[in-house]
């Protein structure tokens, strides 16, 4: 039986106490907290509104955090949350994960690259970890599939996806781990864990301290990869339901002006889902499953046609996944022919 998708939750704040910008620093901890891996906001007991709301929000996000990071032995199925849900309401619907001897969720491989094949290697947090849906439905393994279509054993597409995950680290994982694999292709989307302080992993940066530790680990990673001959795909993450404000909008604009200064292919999700919202189809498949929608209502606002592609604020569902693969497609197709004399199919 499929699982539903989904990963975060929040409550909404009642009464005139609290502060546009106060309100947008609760649900930005709360969701990112549930997101990134089990960070808890110290924030989040000044900015509560009443007493019930901290305890109930707290203690969804407290059990999420317990069962979402207990360790996952690799080589062992484990069933992870895909998104907290209140105390007694139920158990939340879970996903599968297995991590193979390198501790990523990916199939196990030989790091050596093969022969005759380019590979391609995604980098990134929660998003391409695939955090709410299954391991055959995220973009990765959906764009190796359209790879194949039009260049026939092209490349090899490998995860190297962990929840949490900031620029900052994934500069660390590239350079101490990914860069022995030889990938030929980065795959790079990372941003939405760079809003918080890593001196004070509980706190936030403010915005514009938040795009300058953004570009700078940007620009690390992309000089990093120049100098070592690898090429580099970004894409920038997005937030739905989140009452009109989403808070990865300036790092976004970064990330496109860092692209377009050093002439790195850039894919903004947003403008993706914008352009091609769900269908009907797609919104009824999400209506049928157990979605974060109906577990915390108040907070997941706009319309259905973008709330269906949403396994919960912050990580697409399988729908968001196979349109993220798409919408990278032509660059990496771009790569591929400039590197390889690889056959086109028509």
């Amino acid at each position: 039986m499929r699982q539903s998708e989904s990963v975060k939750h929040a409550v909404t704040p009642k009464g005139p106490g609290l502060s546009a910008p106060a309100r947008r620093v609760l649900w930005l901890g709360a969701l990112v907290s549930a997101l990134g891996g089990g960070w808890v906001f110290a924030e989040l007991h000044a900015l509560v509104n009443t007493r019930s709301e901290e305890s109930e929000l707290e203690a969804a996000l407290l059990d999420h955090q317990q069962r979402l990071v207990a360790e996952v032995e690799p080589g062992v199925e484990r069933l992870l949350p895909c998104y907290p849900v209140p105390l007694g309401s139920g158990d939340p619907p879970t996903f599968p994960v297995r991590l193979n001897r390198l501790n990523f969720r990916e199939r196990e491989f030989d790091l050596a690259a093969p022969r005759g094949k380019l590979r391609i290697v995604a980098v990134g947090d929660s998003v391409t970890f695939g955090t709410g849906v299954l391991q055959a439905e995220r973009f990765t393994e959906r764009l190796a599939a359209l790879l194949d279509q039009r260049r026939p054993a092209c490349c090899e597409v490998l995860n190297a996806g962990r929840a949490g995950m900031s620029t900052q680290a994934a500069l660390v994982v590239i350079r101490d781990t990914v860069l022995a694999w030889s990938p030929d292709l980065l795959i790079l989307g990372t941003m939405t864990n760079d809003s918080r302080d890593p001196e004070r992993p509980s706190r936030l940066r403010d915005a514009a301290g938040s795009v300058r530790a953004y570009v700078e680990s940007l620009r690390a990673v992309l000089d990093l990869s120049r100098t070592r001959g690898v090429g580099v795909v970004l894409w920038g993450n997005t937030i739905g339901g989140w009452r009109d404000v989403d808070p990865l909008r300036p790092l976004r604009a970064a990330q496109d002006r860092v692209a377009r200064e050093t002439g790195t292919p850039s894919v903004d999700l947003d403008a993706v889902y914008a352009a091609r919202p769900a269908s009907a189809d797609e919104q009824a498949a999400f209506l049928r499953e157990r979605p974060f929608t109906a577990v915390w209502p108040k907070t997941a606002t706009g319309p259905l046609s973008r709330l269906a592609l949403h396994a919960d604020w912050a990580h697409p569902n399988r729908f968001g996944h196979l349109r993220l693969a798409e919408a990278l497609l032509p660059d990496v197709l771009t790569f591929v022919d400039r590197a390889s004399s690889v056959r086109v199919v028509p």
